[in-house]
């Protein structure tokens, strides 16, 4: 209990007496501590302050004198450290801080006192800090700085600018070298169509006088070769009857004095006859080449009459040697019937002659389409071909043997040559000594069907 006095003094009872007090005496205490930075850290390590203009440290004096820092882009990791100096109540000490800028607002870290920044772009900030009173009120008194990070050089306005006028110069001078070449090539493109133009004029000249000589050349060509091939047909012709008279001479000679002369005179009536006899099947052979192609037109060949007619003819000859000739369906085409009964007759003769000894002789033929053409193959299984000698074998007059080994005019193959290239085909060989060898020709394919024929 207590009495209030009409001037508001209070008046309470003790042991002791009455306790007096007066309320309207009570004073408000409006003092704010002091609040200050007092540390500042680059990378957790405190900043010294600059010895003189040269040093660079940011720090020019003491921190909490300090207004304003300026500090490059690398100094990435910034500390504060600050202090309420209010001693009448420590353990109620509270703080906040925030970077103007960079936090949307205060940052309230109780009784710590440093704060931390990293990784801050290029700008002007403020650091400020503010602390609590004895009563535990934020007071208003707030202490801030200045902090300012420099951009890198790559960010500046200066750089930008320089990079730009780089790129509008590099584009100019890209532009205008680009200009003077597409001119130079024009100039260029210009006189080399003039002269394009003048040599086009003399090679159309030329062309038209080359023109003629090839016209009036192959004139005189088709003339010659018309002219040769009568020559060699009647020379071969011609040669004929003189050496049938010789050979029947010599024949009435060996039979009227054979065994009544020496030896040697039967052997050189022998010689003469062999002779007289190879002599008869070279003309026979100059004049059927001389003879290919000439004055005829293409044809409807069925290949497997061919074939059946060349083999009745050579009926005597496989017989004789044993041989076997299998063959599959073979094609129709438009060629020239005597010219492809040749061709299919000197490859099989050919074949069965050059057998190897005490072996029968196999022939197989086959086709097949291959690009647009027939591509037959005459197979056998005789001594071989050297592979040297693929092309030397189609050349007129080449004989890779003695006529002693075996009989021959060296000109068959030729033959088949001429008859294939007559076709627009081509001929190749492919062999194995000892093993046998492959004749490979092309011959134009048609629309005719394959007809069905049986083996022999």
């Amino acid at each position: 209990a207590y009495c209030k006095t009409r001037n508001g003094n209070m008046y309470f009872g003790g042991i002791n007496g009455f306790n007096e007090f007066f309320p309207g005496s009570i004073k408000e205490n409006d003092f704010e501590p002091p609040l200050a930075i007092t540390g500042f850290q680059l990378f957790n390590k405190e900043v010294p302050i600059a010895a003189d203009d040269k040093d660079p440290s940011p720090l020019k004096k003491n921190i909490s004198e300090t207004k304003e820092i300026t500090l490059p882009y690398s100094s990435s990791v910034i500390s504060f450290e600050f202090a309420s100096l209010n001693y009448t109540a420590p353990g109620k000490k509270q703080y906040a801080y925030m970077l103007e800028s960079f936090d949307k607002g205060w940052n309230d870290i109780g009784k710590l006192h440093n704060a931390m920044y990293t990784n801050l772009d290029p700008g002007n900030y403020i650091f400020k800090v503010k602390a609590t009173n004895k009563d535990g009120e934020w007071s208003p008194r707030t202490v801030d700085i200045r902090l300012t990070i420099t951009p890198p050089f790559w960010l500046t306005w200066w750089f930008r600018a320089l990079l730009v006028i780089f790129i509008l110069g590099s584009f100019g001078t890209f532009f205008s070298i680009r200009v003077s070449v597409i001119r130079k090539r024009e100039r260029v493109l210009k006189r080399v169509v003039a002269e394009r133009t003048h040599q086009l004029a003399h090679s159309v000249e030329e062309e038209k006088k080359a023109r003629q000589e090839t016209d009036y050349a192959n004139k005189e060509l088709e003339r010659k070769n018309s002219e040769l091939e009568q020559f060699a047909y009647i020379a071969s012709h011609d040669l004929q009857e003189p050496l049938r008279t010789t050979a029947s001479f010599v024949e009435l000679l060996q039979q009227q004095y054979q065994g009544k002369l020496d030896d040697k005179a039967d052997k050189y009536f022998t010689y003469i006859l062999q002779a007289s006899d190879r002599m008869k099947l070279l003309i026979k052979n100059l004049l059927e080449f001389s003879r290919i192609g000439n004055k005829k037109g293409l044809e409807e060949v069925d290949c497997n009459k061919i074939l059946l007619d060349v083999l009745a003819d050579l009926g005597m000859a496989i017989k004789e040697a044993g041989a076997h000739i299998s063959y599959s369906e073979l094609p129709v085409i438009n060629g020239y019937p005597t010219e492809i009964k040749q061709l299919f007759q000197n490859l099989i003769t050919n074949a069965i002659k050059f057998r190897k000894k005490d072996t029968r002789s196999q022939v197989k033929i086959s086709v097949h389409k291959s690009q647009g053409s027939w591509e037959f193959r005459f197979e056998d299984n005789g001594i071989g071909i050297e592979e040297k000698h693929n092309e030397k074998i189609f050349v007129i007059f080449q004989r890779l043997h003695t006529r002693t080994e075996y009989e021959g005019s060296g000109i068959g193959l030729s033959h088949c040559k001429k008859i294939v290239e007559l076709h627009n085909g081509k001929i190749w060989l492919k062999s194995i000594p000892g093993q046998g060898a492959t004749f490979h020709f092309t011959l134009p394919a048609g629309n005719q069907a394959i007809k069905e024929n049986n083996n022999q």
